[in-house]
């Protein structure tokens, strides 16, 4: 393929922008909180405060968006990532790429 050509079946658009319209929808994942997910999003931060600051804004928002179609969203969503914060200190996931385990030196002589 020459330098700069588009592979096939993709045109190459001309100049430096891009049209709104020709543009692809943006996944589902991309668009706007909406006032359930913001309301869910402040509590989580709230209720957690101090526990969950490892957590990313995108990793809370996925809870949100996964556990909404529940019965009883706002209660599943919660206990889930309580749960998950839960079994995070447990296993000291927060750490694993920053420390050893027991039995590192013996192993790696």
């Amino acid at each position: 393929m020459p330098r700069g050509a588009a592979p096939a079946g993709i045109e190459r658009s001309g100049g430096g922008g891009s049209d709104a319209k020709d543009a692809p929808p943006l996944p589902p994942e991309a668009r706007a909180l909406d006032e359930f997910e913001k309301k869910m999003a402040t509590m989580l931060r709230q209720r957690f405060a101090g526990k969950d600051k490892m957590i990313s804004d995108t990793y809370a928002l996925q809870f949100i968006r996964g556990y909404r179609g529940d019965k009883n969203p706002e209660r599943v969503i919660l206990a889930k990532y309580e749960e998950m914060l839960k079994k995070r200190s447990e296993y000291n996931i927060d750490n694993v790429v920053t420390s050893r385990p027991e039995g590192w030196e013996e192993f790696n002589k």
